[in-house]
């Protein structure tokens, strides 16, 4: 009986132990996760990737349409801002965005203005892997790279020409606002707001039309090459070759991170702006892929999403229309199919050429794990070729983004790589 009693004793000692372990844990896990949501990592460099000192950040917020935060780079261009809004309306949703943009100002010169995002998890409604692909998204660190490009996209007009002085006196009205000061220097103002200008007499109409989001206004006409709504987000290329299928999943836990467009009011170009990160919301299956090409084909798989427009106003008398992602529609498509040479190598001289080399036998598959917990520039962009404007796409997977390979009965198939991003295909018949 002592030596039952003895045992029982030890058994929950050390049950004790691993519950204490585990608590420990996600109680790290959940510090470090709300860090992350509140920790704003900067570094501003010029081309060379040298730090820029004494560089003011601003961090406006699109949940609480303001500037919240500021910081001050110090001698080597880093700096840290920790913000978090104190009330995040979750509803049924999963997750909800926190869209920010960064206003990078020294000496009273404009240097850049940076979007990103912070993810925000509903922790009644998100999953584990939900959670940690937030996480993944909230920990990274920004660099901001100033450059002419974004100088060139913001064509500052002439302080005594007709656009100038228009914009003069929204910065005028904004001042009286409380919206614009020196030390709240940038603010995001729509259509809603210049509409209102021109009704309370700030602005005529004729100005109103100068100011207003022009990419808005055209995506009436339905040119799918203008509008805004349900454009292609390509998220990869895949390839496969004949004798093999392949299948593609997606998570709703996946995201994509998409750049976001900028340009002046007296300008044509557009130029980078930083990013917004959405993620795909729904699972999405892609239909299997087969080819009938030689050596082998390739894909490149898309989904859709709507765009919007924002402009900002700054203390300093400038005035820049941006775009980005505004939600991911979910949805599957296709491009046409392309040849792909670097598929269909000699089946058995791939054990000792051409990378890493892995075999599905005739009946098996390969569900390749290397695409998961990764972020990958799919190479290709959203394209808005009515405006000359195109946004590259970084694809950002979680724990279960499954990319099942299968040889064709009668088939053995070998997946292949020389640069861990892309895999070919190759198959033999039995």
């Amino acid at each position: 009986m002592k030596n039952a009693l003895r045992m029982y004793a030890s058994i929950l000692l050390v049950v004790t132990l691993i519950i204490g372990t585990c608590v420990m844990s996600f109680a790290e896990v959940d510090e470090k996760a709300m860090q992350q949501e509140s920790n704003f990592d900067f570094t501003v460099e010029d081309l060379n990737g040298r730090g820029i000192s004494d560089v003011e950040l601003y961090l406006y917020s699109f949940l609480d349409n303001t500037v919240v935060a500021s910081s001050v780079t110090d001698s080597i261009g880093n700096a840290k801002i920790t913000y978090k809004p104190n009330a995040i309306e979750f509803n049924d949703e999963m997750y909800v965005y926190g869209d920010y943009l960064v206003y990078a100002v020294k000496n009273g010169n404009e240097l850049q203005e940076y979007n990103l995002t912070k993810v925000y998890t509903n922790p009644q409604n998100c999953t584990k892997e939900m959670i940690n692909s937030a996480d993944n998204i909230n920990a990274e660190k920004y660099v901001i790279q100033t450059n002419d490009k974004f100088t060139k996209s913001r064509d500052f007009l002439d302080k005594d020409s007709v656009d100038q002085k228009v914009l003069n006196k929204v910065k005028t009205h904004l001042i009286k606002e409380k919206r614009l000061s020196k030390g709240n220097p940038i603010c995001v103002v729509t259509n809603e707001d210049f509409t209102k200008m021109e009704c309370q007499g700030v602005i005529t109409q004729k100005e109103r039309t100068l100011l207003e989001h022009k990419v808005e206004k055209s995506s009436t006409l339905a040119n799918a090459d203008y509008s805004l709504r349900n454009k292609l987000i390509p998220i990869g290329t895949f390839h496969v070759s004949k004798g093999a299928t392949l299948d593609v999943t997606f998570q709703s836990s996946d995201s994509v991170k998409i750049e976001c467009g900028i340009k002046g009011t007296a300008s044509s170009n557009y130029g980078i702006s930083g990013s917004r990160t959405r993620a795909l919301a729904t699972s999405t299956k892609f239909p299997t892929y087969s080819t009938q090409k030689s050596p082998g084909g390739n894909k490149r798989y898309s989904t859709y999403g709507d765009f919007e427009e924002w402009t900002t106003v700054t203390y300093y008398g400038s005035t820049s229309n941006h775009i980005g992602v505004k939600v991911i529609n979910g949805g599957t498509a296709l491009g046409s199919e392309g040849t792909c040479s670097s598929c269909g190598k000699s089946y058995d001289s791939l054990l000792t050429n051409h990378g890493t080399c892995i075999t599905a036998l005739n009946g098996g598959s390969v569900s390749q794990t290397t695409f998961r917990e990764k972020s990958v520039n799919v190479g290709s962009k959203v394209s808005f070729s009515g405006i000359g404007l195109e946004l590259g796409v970084t694809r950002i997977t979680g724990s279960n983004t499954t990319i099942l390979y299968k040889p064709k009965t009668g088939y053995n198939l070998r997946i292949y790589n020389n640069d861990t991003a892309t895999w070919h295909c190759s198959t033999k018949a039995v």
